[in-house]
């Protein structure tokens, strides 16, 4: 795979560019703020229509401007397509690929693929579980549109739940529903404490969350006293819209639940195998690297790996029903992949914990290195690697080991000034220097 050209208008600090990029080697050099990573950025944004750096894709658009554009022609397979993205200032972009709409980006994913090496992911094995799970999300979606589709719907699924519970029980604010509206404290003035059933009458307080019957949201749904006067049996005006809104709610619930379990059993199917793959390649090099001292080994945590078994979409859907009192006192849901990680292991020690910086940033290079391995056998080709300004974080013989696995990459390397060492160690290429989002063509480096 391989980016041919780029164009790019009102794009961050470049007003107006067109370049011809080099099928092996380019090498991006000048001094900070001066539009390299800009550069790297809307190369990745051809593979993916979104940025490493950002969620707003307005964020993007050159200062003062409505509009932006980032048009590349890009090479798979040696047929050669152009990809085309209009970004504007209210956050929407429009997507074309070879003069045809894109609708979905799942369309556009597989196009090409580009795997970012920065900085900031040599600190992935001490990031938060948020970061671990954004990294397979991204390489598994790019080399698997059907993850991306999965993950969007479990994603929509969560968020609609997650604002269902926060509506249908704040424990913190000790609010019961929004269709109530009712206070906890306003509430046990009248007709008793809600340990025995005088929220609203005489219900027992069996759905208290967690022990704590004084919290049940169960107990005056039960019963049948009146607020407004204290006495039990008799029906009052208030009980049927918390009744009315409870089965409102729980047919909701029913509902995100299982697509939640449905789209949650594929998403974890994949990153099992995905994690498998990546702990394999990972390994060896990681051997290669310490020469033989070091084993690495890469597993996924989830408290749902009962998804192997042939019925496990169905188990995860009981699972996630049977957890529902929790997600209704935590006020979101609490059991699924979007609360999975990824540990890692050297020599059977948790790498997080006791891993010194050393492994930890070689753990992350042999994790970049496994991906290029995995995309050549997932799709019969080499990806486009970017490494933005992360050679200067990696000592000599890790540079050295790095570039000598990617010989068949097309590769673009940011740097402020390219080291001799690294320079002698890469054949061909062309070299670009950057000032100002003024980009020009070096014959030698």
């Amino acid at each position: 795979m391989k980016i041919n050209s780029l164009v790019l208008e009102n794009f961050r600090n470049y007003t107006n560019l067109e370049i011809d990029f080099d099928g092996s080697r380019n090498i991006i050099v000048g001094e900070n703020a001066q539009g390299k990573t800009n550069l790297v950025e809307a190369i990745y944004m051809t593979a993916f229509a979104r940025s490493f750096r950002t969620n707003n894709s307005a964020d993007m658009i050159g200062f003062g401007k409505k509009t932006g554009r980032v048009s590349a022609y890009v090479e798979s397979e040696e047929i050669e397509k152009n990809i085309n993205i209009t970004l504007r200032s209210d956050g929407k972009k429009m997507i074309q690929k070879d003069g045809k709409a894109v609708k979905r980006t799942a369309d556009l994913l597989n196009t090409v693929v580009v795997i970012v090496f920065t900085p900031e992911d040599l600190r992935i094995i001490k990031d938060s579980p948020e970061k671990r799970r954004a990294f397979i999300n991204r390489e598994l979606s790019q080399m698997r549109p059907r993850y991306y589709e999965q993950l969007r719907r479990y994603n929509e699924a969560l968020k609609e739940k997650n604002a269902l519970l926060k509506g249908f029980f704040n424990i913190r604010k000790k609010t019961f529903t929004r269709a109530d509206n009712l206070v906890l404290n306003d509430i046990q003035n009248y007709g008793g404490s809600a340990a025995d059933g005088g929220l609203i009458g005489s219900g027992s307080g069996d759905g208290a969350v967690d022990g704590d019957k004084s919290l049940s949201a169960n107990a005056g749904a039960q019963g049948g006293g009146s607020i407004g006067d204290g006495t039990r049996g008799s029906s009052t005006a208030l009980r049927n819209p918390f009744d009315n809104s409870r089965r409102y709610n729980e047919d909701l619930l029913d509902i995100y639940d299982r697509q939640l379990a449905d789209a949650g059993y594929e998403l974890i199917r994949y990153r099992m195998e995905f994690v498998d793959m990546l702990s394999a390649e990972a390994s060896e090099i990681m051997r290669n690297i310490s020469g033989s001292r070091e084993q690495l080994e890469i597993t996924y945590k989830t408290a749902c790996d009962f998804v192997t078994a042939s019925e496990g979409r169905e188990i995860l859907f009981s699972q996630i029903k049977h957890n529902r009192d929790r997600d209704v006192y935590s006020g979101s849901a609490t059991l699924g992949p979007h609360r999975d990680d990824i540990e890692f292991h050297i020599n059977g020690n948790d790498a997080k914990r006791y891993g010194s910086q050393g492994q930890q940033r070689t753990i992350a290079l042999s994790l970049k290195l496994a991906e290029i391995r995995i995309a050549r056998q997932m799709l019969g080709e080499a990806p486009v690697l970017l490494l933005d300004d992360v050679l200067s974080e990696l000592d000599p013989g890790r540079q050295r080991f790095l570039i000598s696995e990617i010989d068949d990459v097309q590769l673009f390397i940011t740097s402020a000034e390219l080291a001799s060492e690294v320079a002698s160690s890469l054949r061909g290429g062309t070299l670009f220097r950057i000032e100002e989002g003024s980009v020009t063509r070096v014959d030698k480096y």
